[in-house]
């Protein structure tokens, strides 16, 4: 998390609504466009671009899932768990949770401040080869810490492109009503 996290989020939370949900970090599985219109500038920048944190509205719901870090208003919030009661499906499946009126609208802070701290995770940003089979197999199973570490910081710098490549704007009004 971003030093200022604590001051980012006063400032976000000035700005959200109880019935939405607002990503800090999210894994979108295709190309995501972000429209210019609507967008709430915060009174923060982001220490390391040097940019104006702000909200933008998504143009699509469809793919926008794994998420890292988010905030959910209470009603939202409410509105998730009466959703998926009984439990049908993850709990980032935000598309599905809007289509059952779990809440009105959803929110991307971008730039973005939160970085991925390299874990072990079963979904891996890209494929693997015999080689990087190899290096998953000497990395997790026999702990080699230089590999463990190289492998860690590979996925985390794959997953922070594949958002800046997948990322676009346009001047087209967005799926919610802002």
């Amino acid at each position: 998390m971003p030093k200022n996290i604590g001051y980012n989020l006063d400032k976000l939370y000035q700005k959200m609504t109880e019935d939405e949900v607002i990503l800090l970090f999210s894994h979108p599985h295709h190309k995501l466009a972000l429209s210019t219109r609507g967008v709430t500038q915060l009174d923060t920048m982001d220490p390391k671009t040097k940019k104006q944190l702000s909200l933008y509205y998504p143009m699509t719901l469809e793919g926008l899932i794994s998420a890292v870090a988010y905030c959910v208003g209470r009603e939202a919030a409410q509105g998730i768990v009466r959703a998926n009661t009984p439990l049908s499906c993850n709990a980032d499946m935000w598309a599905t949770f809007f289509s059952r009126g779990a809440f009105r609208r959803l929110r991307i802070l971008y730039p973005i401040t939160v970085r991925i701290v390299g874990f072990r995770s079963t979904l891996s940003p890209y494929s693997e080869g015999p080689l990087q089979r190899l290096i998953s197999y000497l990395a997790y199973k026999r702990r080699l810490p230089f590999l463990y570490q190289y492998r860690l910081w590979k996925e985390r710098v794959i997953m922070e492109r594949l958002w800046k490549e997948n990322i676009t704007f346009v001047d087209s009004p967005p799926i919610f009503n802002p």
